[in-house]
């Protein structure tokens, strides 16, 4: 099997799945490919890279989610659209989507670069709403930071939290 950083990038996917994102080591990815961690460092120069190359990949996928819920719908009916798929994808790819959260930590302009066509994604959804900067800024900033909690907090009171979800994203767009 010749070894690619985008199967390096599946074998580190499996390995997270299993040990969770920040027990992730180049042992547990060679393994993972069959074959002896030094091989590795011949396609990738460090575990950082591969949370780089992991990040890219998420921030790719992401993207490509929201932009594909929202295809055909314009104003509210496509941040609604594009917050459950994003919701969806979190909840269906927990490695992948926890890989996002470094990408502040990145330093790579690539990265950078699929942050901001990330991030484009929110602020074509919101162009109808004719915001200002600031105004947008902070609805992506709450509409971001609502759908992370409701990926990431554990609802333990006996409430149905599809119908919570719901409710939340109710109040943030109809505001709108």
């Amino acid at each position: 099997m010749k070894i690619t950083q985008e199967k390096i990038v599946d074998a580190a996917l499996d390995v997270a799945g299993e040990r969770g994102l920040s027990n992730l080591t180049m042992k547990d990815i060679a393994a993972q490919l069959g074959i002896k961690t030094p091989s590795l460092y011949n396609h990738v120069a460090s575990l950082g890279e591969v949370r780089e190359l992991l990040t890219q990949r998420a921030l790719i996928e992401l993207t490509e989610v929201m932009k594909d819920a929202a295809l055909g719908l314009s104003g509210k009916e496509a941040l609604y659209a594009m917050a459950y798929k994003y919701r969806g994808f979190a909840l269906r790819h927990p490695s992948l989507y926890d890989s996002v959260q470094w990408v502040g930590r990145s330093k790579s302009e690539k990265t950078s670069e699929l942050s901001e066509k990330f991030l484009q994604i929110f602020e074509k959804i919101l162009a109808p709403f004719s915001l200002t900067f600031e105004k947008k800024i902070q609805i992506i900033r709450v509409l971001r930071s609502y759908l992370h909690g409701f990926v990431v907090l554990d609802f333990e009171v006996d409430v149905d939290v599809e119908e919570s979800f719901e409710y939340g994203l109710r109040l943030i767009i109809e505001h709108l």
